[in-house]
């Protein structure tokens, strides 16, 4: 399944502890929130962070990283990476920049192996490949226009 061949490839080519970790929040035993963080040099990379819906408004998230941050300095790492935040997502925006995150302008850029991609609508990726980015709608041939 295409969803998880890249967390087996992190588990199975990466050492815990030393390439990445990753921190979960349970309530009643159950995981409510999980983050993968990698690690390079100096730099924590934050990445993947994921919450049950059904437990957002407790912030198990904001444990979580409270806890990956601490232990990221008391490793002396001396970076810590949120990754993009997309405009628009100003939720997000206003998470990061609590635990004191700076803005910079970013690109993403896409690589396309079949063209083909180009020729689907917004509502078939997002169902073929679902948490994932894919491609920008906007250039889509067969956008919708709800997608624009």
């Amino acid at each position: 399944m295409l969803k998880n061949c890249f967390f087996d490839f992190i588990l199975n080519n990466y050492k815990p502890n030393i390439d990445y970790n990753i921190y979960t929040a349970k309530s009643d035993g159950e995981i409510v929130a999980s983050l993968l963080l990698l690690y390079f040099k100096n730099t924590v990379e934050y990445f993947v962070p994921a919450t049950r819906s059904d437990h957002k408004k407790n912030q198990p998230m904001s444990a979580v990283i409270h806890t990956a941050l601490t232990e990221a300095m008391r490793n002396n790492y001396k970076k810590w990476s949120w990754g993009g935040t997309p405009v628009g997502h100003k939720n997000l925006h206003r998470f990061k920049s609590r635990f004191g995150a700076d803005d910079h302008f970013y690109c993403s850029y896409t690589l396309v192996f079949d063209n083909s991609i180009k020729n689907e609508t917004s509502e078939t990726l997002l169902k073929s490949f679902p948490d994932f980015y894919s491609y920008p709608f906007h250039e889509l041939n067969g956008k919708k226009k709800n997608d624009i």
